[in-house]
């Protein structure tokens, strides 16, 4: 009996004491293209032509492509630790139990909330 009431009790401390637990774990990310037909796609997937505007995950790396027709522009976005995972890093080197904040998306930023992809311009 005692021994569940000690879990019961360390459980919410676990989740209580991560701040990132609480914090977004997206990012809504604006993406434009120099061309207006251009097609835009995320990791491969098509998102829209010329504009879009995703809510994307913080735990994952993106590739962005601009396409229309061979002419192609490329960027990328990448996650790094946001200041509730550095907080959460901290906590976790001192008294070991933020460390369930670590694996939430909470833990991650992106590097960047907007793209401008400029296209090459045409060959003649």
């Amino acid at each position: 009996m005692k021994t569940y009431l000690s879990l019961l009790l360390l459980l919410p401390a676990l989740f209580l004491t991560s701040c990132s637990t609480f914090a977004e774990g997206k990012t809504k990310v604006s993406i434009k293209a120099s061309e207006p037909n251009a097609i835009l796609r995320v990791n491969d997937e098509i998102v829209g032509q010329g504009t879009a505007e995703l809510n994307l995950s913080n735990r994952y790396d993106y590739n962005i492509t601009a396409e229309q027709g061979d002419r192609v522009a490329r960027a990328i976005i990448n996650r790094e630790l946001s200041s509730c995972g550095r907080l959460d890093l901290i906590g976790t080197c001192i008294i070991g139990i933020p460390v369930i904040g670590l694996l939430s998306s909470g833990c991650w930023r992106l590097e960047r909330d907007a793209v401008y992809l400029q296209l090459p311009p045409e060959k003649q």
